[in-house]
């Protein structure tokens, strides 16, 4: 799961922030990927229309997690400008290839 989501705030919103979004994966106790729908929630979806900070529990099986939800009340909020410059970089503008590492006989290709 993601630690913490962020949503601007949306006054036309009608369907909401679907809470399974915030899932990454869920394993059980053997390791097999079991599926998103299977984990019980606080709450299905966040509405994006009432700015707030919530909080959404979820559960499978004995493990359990908590995940924050902000609703931000404008597009700025949270958001803070920075005097740093571009640099130049070392590879910038080169293109990776995987047969790059193939012939360091570190990638399969």
């Amino acid at each position: 799961m993601v630690k913490s989501v962020s949503l601007v705030n949306n006054e036309l919103d009608t369907n909401g922030f679907v809470t399974t979004d915030a899932i990454n994966y869920v394993t059980d106790k053997h390791g097999s990927v079991v599926d998103v729908n299977s984990v019980k929630r606080s709450a299905d979806r966040i509405s994006e229309k009432t700015p707030g900070r919530y909080v959404v529990t979820y559960r499978y099986g004995k493990a359990s997690g908590k995940v924050a939800v902000t609703v931000r009340s404008d597009v700025n909020e949270g958001i803070s400008k920075t005097d740093a410059k571009l640099g130049k970089g070392g590879n910038v503008g080169k293109t990776w290839f995987p047969h790059e590492l193939a012939f360091r006989g570190n990638y399969n290709a």
